[in-house]
């Protein structure tokens, strides 16, 4: 566990979409998730809220984003799932090296 103030903060993020229809669930990925796509011979990506914004991927249903972005990204699973929960937790030197460089600008 890292001592405060040696790292950054961050926001830890677990959300559960839960039973939904197939197509709400593909809505949700595109939106929130970023999802890749390929037509004939053609590949691109639809672009989801979490390709704006510094994260990584704990495990299903788990990211970690900088303390000022949890507010964007809560809100819109809030929009999509039926469960949130958020707690704001100091990162160690390297962990905040990964979130700095998992930055998509």
């Amino acid at each position: 566990m890292a001592e405060r103030g040696s790292g950054g903060r961050a926001a830890i993020i677990a959300y559960r979409l839960g039973e939904v229809p197939p197509t709400h669930r593909s809505r949700f990925t595109q939106k929130v998730l970023g999802q890749a796509r390929k037509v004939g011979d053609r590949q691109y990506r639809r672009r989801g809220l979490l390709d704006e914004i510094p994260h990584w991927k704990v495990n299903r249903g788990v990211v970690v984003v900088r303390v000022g972005d949890r507010a964007r990204v809560v809100r819109e699973l809030r929009r999509w799932t039926r469960e949130v929960e958020w707690w704001e937790v100091h990162l160690t030197p390297r962990q905040e090296r990964r979130l700095r460089l998992a930055d998509p600008s």
